[in-house]
């Protein structure tokens, strides 16, 4: 008898020892939904309840500690806001054991965004009013808890989910705006206590980041469709407007030809002279025009590089014809360039318009003095070199790179003393990087200007193109 009741008093003590064994190594075992069933009311009893307690700690801990960590990689690698959403209700809804979790996009000017994880289903809506729960969350900027009176009285008709008897709801604030809500609704009274509210406010901000930045994301991808959109417009619009423009000046341009080889008759000399004036000013806006159809093809992908082998000397002359007329202000035009220059390999018309609009710049921001254009053949680097200096404005060290810009001058106000589109630097610029060319400037403010185009020649003339080492060589130069 006395070894019966020794063996009974054993096993009472070890049956729940046993259990709670069992019950730290599922708890190591990451089991946190396990509980010991101890139900002694001695030492046994109260250790069951603390390993249980110890279960229900540790599982909120690392439920919220896989939370952030799921939030943390939706912030790398997503960046798309409705998968970062589900992402956070299907890891808040698992966390708090809540029935129904919502979030609550917050948009000031369209209709609110609602993602609603109703039972493992996720659905979407759009409301243009939002219920008075989520208002009261919006306007206090704080978390939220309600009961079952207090959510008959703050919202009977709003709470569309029924048989709510316990909510929570916290704002996504960043920069000091809200920009979502999360609510949690259970089912169950008392579901969510202090400390949940406190779990909830340590992952919110982290949440707050991670739809802050798809937000942002997909705002800067609108833009920068919507820009796109609009630069095409704009190409087609000044391709479209200057091929149209064309047309009609050239035949005025003709007609001014008609008149002034007096075909026509007789002209007076007052009459003369408002020809020659209708005729320079339709020739510039012609030039204008032919810019803009230039900018447009080079932005487009349309201009093609010919090769060809042409005589340097040849180009210049061509070049020096266009200005043998005087010029209208009190400036000089020099040209300085032997006769022996090499044969090049490269596309004249491109290299002519290259130096012409780097001549007429030079021209048009020198009010007097002088503009000189040269020529130099340098057999080490195999390059010509070709000057344009002036005795001009000049530019300041800091604008220099701005000058090569689109629709760039360095008076960009609406009475800027200087002509122009302020795109022939622009072409310039564009052409010469197509063709391997370097163009170098060096200038002074109200001591002018001068600009250095660098032409690789290949083999001294012989038919052969530029080799990628001469035009680096030239580029470095």
């Amino acid at each position: 008898l006395s070894m019966l009741l020794a063996m009974a008093q054993i096993r009472r003590q070890l049956t729940p020892v046993e259990q709670l064994k069992e019950g730290t190594q599922r708890i190591a075992r990451q089991e946190f939904d396990y509980r010991v069933a101890v139900e002694s009311d001695d030492e046994f009893g109260e250790l069951g309840a603390s390993v249980n307690s110890m279960a229900d700690q540790l599982g909120r801990q690392f439920g919220m500690l896989s939370t952030k960590s799921e939030i943390d990689r939706a912030i790398l690698s997503l960046l798309n806001t409705e998968k970062i959403v589900e992402t956070i209700l299907t890891r808040f809804s698992a966390l708090f054991h809540c029935d129904i979790t919502s979030l609550t996009l917050i948009n000031d000017e369209e209709s609110h965004q609602a993602f609603i994880l109703d039972h493992g289903v996720l659905r979407t809506r759009h409301d243009k009013e939002i219920d008075s729960i989520i208002r009261r969350a919006v306007e206090t900027g704080t978390q939220l808890h309600f009961e079952e009176n207090e959510i008959r009285a703050l919202a009977p008709n709003t709470i569309e989910f029924g048989g709510v008897r316990s909510i929570m709801a916290s704002p996504l604030t960043v920069q000091n705006k809200v920009l979502a809500v999360l609510a949690f609704y259970a089912t169950k009274r008392g579901q969510f206590d202090p400390q949940e509210l406190r779990l909830l406010g340590e992952l919110t901000s982290q949440a707050a980041i991670a739809i802050f930045n798809s937000q942002l994301f997909e705002r800067t991808k609108h833009h920068v469709v919507e820009l796109e959109k609009a630069n095409k417009a704009k190409d087609d619009f000044l391709a479209v407007v200057s091929h149209e423009l064309r047309t009609p000046l050239n035949i005025i341009l003709g007609y001014m030809g008609v008149l002034r080889d007096k075909l026509l008759g007789e002209l007076n000399a007052e009459q003369s002279g408002a020809v020659e004036t209708v005729d320079k000013h339709a020739k510039d806006l012609l030039e204008l025009i032919n810019t803009i159809l230039q900018t447009t093809q080079l932005e487009a992908g349309a201009v093609a590089i010919e090769y060809n082998q042409i005589e340097l000397a040849y180009v210049l002359d061509n070049l020096k014809t266009k200005y043998a007329l005087p010029l209208d202000k009190n400036l000089s035009l020099s040209w300085q360039y032997p006769r022996n220059l090499p044969g090049a390999l490269t596309d004249q018309r491109q290299l002519e318009r290259i130096l012409q609009n780097i001549i007429d710049n030079a021209i048009k921001f020198t009010p007097e003095g002088e503009v000189a254009v040269s020529a130099a053949f340098e057999p080490d680097a195999s390059v010509v070199r070709f000057t344009i200096s002036d005795t001009g404005i000049g530019i300041a060290k800091e604008s220099l790179g701005a000058i090569f810009e689109r629709f760039r001058q360095l008076d960009n106000t609406g009475t800027r003393e200087f002509g122009g589109l302020g795109l022939g630097l622009f072409i310039a610029k564009s052409l010469a990087r197509l063709m391997g060319v370097a163009i170098h400037v060096e200038s002074e403010p109200g001591r002018g200007s001068t600009f250095t185009v660098s032409l690789p020649i290949a083999n001294h003339g012989k038919y052969s193109a530029p080799s990628s080492s001469a035009v680096n060589r030239a580029m470095e130069l």
